[in-house]
């Protein structure tokens, strides 16, 4: 039966040709498409894992406020919070970076000529300037939760300075008698979208980011933050979040409060409509293959009715004359599947 099988599959090169053709083509749609989704499913797991359900919570009033009356939201809510604050800070061992400044200013006291901005978050690889990689680090390592008194440097900053990882920046936090000496951790490269002032610190390039902890050493006991970020796992407990904080009086007129629930929602959105026209393509496909192989074999057996005649005159079973035509059909498919596997 092989041996016949093998035979036939060689000597009608032109209809195992075609046969070859169509299985290929279709079982290479069929695997690019497979693929196409299983790509699309990896990118909306990332993207739901980057999203933040949750709150970011910043002043009125002022350009800070103290965190410590939020630290009273219930636990049971499995709630994150992430606190930052961003403020200027002059550089007290090395120069900034100079820029062309939209603003003029002849107002800055002489130690703001040498002003750089300090962002301090608490987990600061959460700091959405590195999370949408408007900044990404290029040597050295990002600052984790439980590390302080690292800072992150821009590489152009190191530059001027000469500084590399492991090395040591002062700065002196507006407002306070303390100065903080940091160990530089990481070197960043980027531009973000620069508000100009009339200070050093408006560049890119002069923006350093620290710990949370750190600063709160500056501060002493106060939880001084620019914005307040408090951060839930999924929509339904974002929903019990807003009930807390309004329970605990959190006033309107007071404090600012952005959901942040669905900020790439239109992202997972575009992957899912794609996830769907690749399922509507691959069942489409299938059918059709279906279709045209089964009128491909259809003649292929009625071309054959006089072996398939011949063949049952001489004692042949039906069984193995199936089989035969079965093994003909995967001699024929394997290098199909093989060839549509690298296509794909």
């Amino acid at each position: 039966m092989i041996k016949n099988a093998v035979a036939y599959v060689f000597r009608k090169r032109t209809r195992t040709a075609l046969i070859f053709l169509i299985l290929t083509l279709i079982l290479a749609v069929i695997y690019a498409g497979f693929l196409i989704m299983k790509t699309s499913e990896k990118m909306t797991n990332a993207i739901n894992s980057a999203n933040d359900f949750g709150v970011k919570i910043r002043s009125l009033k002022s350009e800070t406020f103290n965190a410590e009356s939020f630290d009273l939201i219930d636990s049971k809510l499995g709630s994150e919070k992430i606190y930052q604050y961003e403020g200027v800070t002059e550089l007290k061992n090395g120069k900034v970076v100079a820029g062309e400044q939209m603003v003029m200013r002849e107002d800055l006291p002489g130690y703001l000529g040498n002003a750089v901005m300090l962002q301090a978050i608490s987990d600061v690889k959460k700091g959405p300037l590195f999370r949408s990689e408007v900044f990404k680090l290029i040597e050295g390592k990002n600052i984790s939760r439980e590390e302080t008194g690292k800072v992150l440097v821009h590489e152009a900053l190191a530059k001027k300075n000469q500084w590399k990882i492991g090395d040591k920046v002062s700065l002196k936090v507006l407002g306070e008698e303390k100065e903080l000496e940091l160990l530089i951790q990481g070197i960043f490269t980027g531009k973000k979208q620069e508000k100009y002032t009339g200070m050093s610190s408006d560049f890119s390039e002069n923006m350093m980011f620290t710990d949370y902890t750190t600063m709160v050493q500056i501060f002493g006991k106060k939880k001084l933050v620019t914005s307040l970020k408090i951060l839930v796992s999924d929509s339904e407990k974002l929903a019990a979040l807003k009930t807390e904080l309004n329970k605990k009086s959190v006033q309107s007129e007071d404090y600012e409060m952005i959901e942040e629930e669905n900020q790439f929602s239109g992202m997972v959105e575009s992957l899912d409509m794609v996830k769907q026209m690749i399922s509507v393509m691959i069942m489409a496909v299938i059918g059709a293959g279906i279709i045209v192989l089964s009128l491909v074999l259809i003649l292929w057996v009625r071309e054959r009715m006089y072996e398939i005649g011949i063949l049952l005159a001489i004692g042949r079973s039906k069984i193995k004359i199936v089989g035969q035509f079965i093994l003909e059909l995967v001699l024929v498919s394997l290098p199909a599947m093989i060839l549509a596997a690298i296509l794909g």
